[in-house]
């Protein structure tokens, strides 16, 4: 069934608030088993719950000519802000298939307890042709904390300049977002993508980070992950931008996989990471399927940053802060190989350079040695010393013709004659 909210007498002039008009078409579509409420091009004012399946709620486009306050074709704006403009689902009912397409949404960013487009234990719902921007809470946000939501899908879509967060989950898996914009605001409190315990799949599509404040991609709790095949993380800014990854005890499983593709000045940060622990080994992934030709390491031209190039693809370590880390498969990356900050394996083992000699040194049962003497001295080849007080360090050794050549304690060597038998 279709119905057009006009036909109950929504106004759609941007300024008479077309709840209750909306409310009886709703209603109406309901009693008949569900179907399409179609918003010919005009601005409506209103708050709906869908609290039904089977519902589509259409517009007439995003871009199509109107003159109803400089807007392009069919726009929602709340008439309560206390309240989401679009709810799908109170979180006690299960709701399912339900369709929102081609359609604006605009908010107050002064309204601090607007949000625009909610979903709260819901599932199998699709959103195509969509846009929303500057509620001052949410943009979107998605809720699977008391019933869950899953199996979501955005398309070709944008969210920008919330006051809150332009994209959130919280406690919901299987969300997916195609062909998307995510841009946050110039504003402390603001994220372009939150996630509390949140599993996004994100794919063809940019996120957004525009300013120096912190926080504009937001992971916590241990459940949280994005993964993603050309995804974009743009910053514009001259400054550092943060992704944080912020649950002190399960910071290791909240990651970035796919290909994420970083442009501009991004830091992570980890909330985690202390004094007393110093080391990131396990908490901040970039994961490549394959890392041969995406990735190289190299010294940055300007400090603090981290970037992706087309022509040249290089991820640079953040700053010359030796806690700083790149992750591998099996391994952490840091800038300064020391035995504070050595190359640790995932399973266990350090290795490291002794400040003093040079050396490089390892030990097998910990990957974190508690001295710059700690393990033992890697055996290396050198040249042939010229006498038993030339340079050396212990565990270095040479040959020659006649003679094999032991450092057996700092510039101390011993020689023996080398015989067949």
């Amino acid at each position: 069934m279709n119905i057009d909210v006009t036909d109950f007498g929504a106004v759609g002039n941007g300024y008479i608030d077309d709840t209750q008009n909306i409310l009886n078409a709703y209603k109406k579509l309901v009693s008949s088993g569900g179907g399409t409420l179609f918003f010919p091009p005009g601005g409506y004012k209103f708050n709906l719950l869908i609290d039904n399946p089977n519902i589509m709620i259409r517009g007439s486009g995003r871009s199509a000519p109107t003159s109803q306050g400089g807007r392009g074709g069919t726009y929602f704006i709340p008439a309560d802000f206390t309240k989401p403009c679009i709810q799908i689902g109170d979180g006690i009912k299960p709701i399912n298939t339900i369709t929102l397409k081609s359609f604006n949404m605009f908010g107050d960013k002064n309204a601090e307890t607007s949000d625009g487009l909610v979903i709260n234990g819901a599932y199998y719902i699709n959103v195509d042709d969509f846009g929303v921007y500057d509620f001052g809470r949410d943009n979107i946000r998605i809720d699977g904390d008391k019933r869950p939501s899953f199996n979501i899908y955005f398309n070709q879509f944008l969210s920008k300049w919330a006051k809150g967060s332009a994209f959130k989950i919280v406690e919901a898996g299987s969300i997916y977002i195609n062909n998307f914009l995510l841009s946050g605001r110039n504003s402390p409190s603001s994220y372009a993508l939150y996630l509390d315990n949140g599993v996004l799949s994100a794919q063809n599509g940019w996120i957004q980070i525009s300013s120096s404040l912190e926080g504009h991609v937001y992971l916590t709790g241990d459940r949280s992950k994005i993964t993603g095949f050309n995804v974009n993380l743009d910053s514009n800014s001259s400054n550092d931008n943060i992704i944080e990854l912020n649950y002190p005890s399960g910071a290791i499983h909240a990651y970035l996989i796919g290909q994420i593709i970083i442009d501009g000045k991004i830091k992570w940060r980890d909330g985690t990471v202390n004094d007393a622990f110093p080391n990131y080994t396990y908490m901040a992934n970039l994961s490549w399927s394959q890392v041969s030709d995406v990735l190289t390491f190299g010294q940055s031209n300007a400090a603090g940053s981290i970037k992706y190039q087309q022509s040249n693809t290089k991820l640079y370590r953040i700053n010359d802060n030796p806690q700083e880390t790149v992750m591998l498969t099996g391994a952490a990356f840091r800038p300064h190989l020391t035995y504070e900050y050595p190359l640790q394996g995932i399973d266990g083992g350090a290795m490291w350079r002794n400040k003093e000699t040079g050396q490089i040194r390892y030990r097998y049962d910990s990957r974190f040695p508690a001295s710059d003497n700690a393990g033992v001295p890697f055996s290396t080849f050198v040249s042939v010393p010229a006498s038993a007080n030339s340079k050396g360090n212990p565990g270095e050794w040479s040959a020659d013709e006649k003679y094999l050549y032991v450092c057996h304690k700092k510039d101390t060597w011993k020689r023996t004659k080398i015989e067949s038998w």
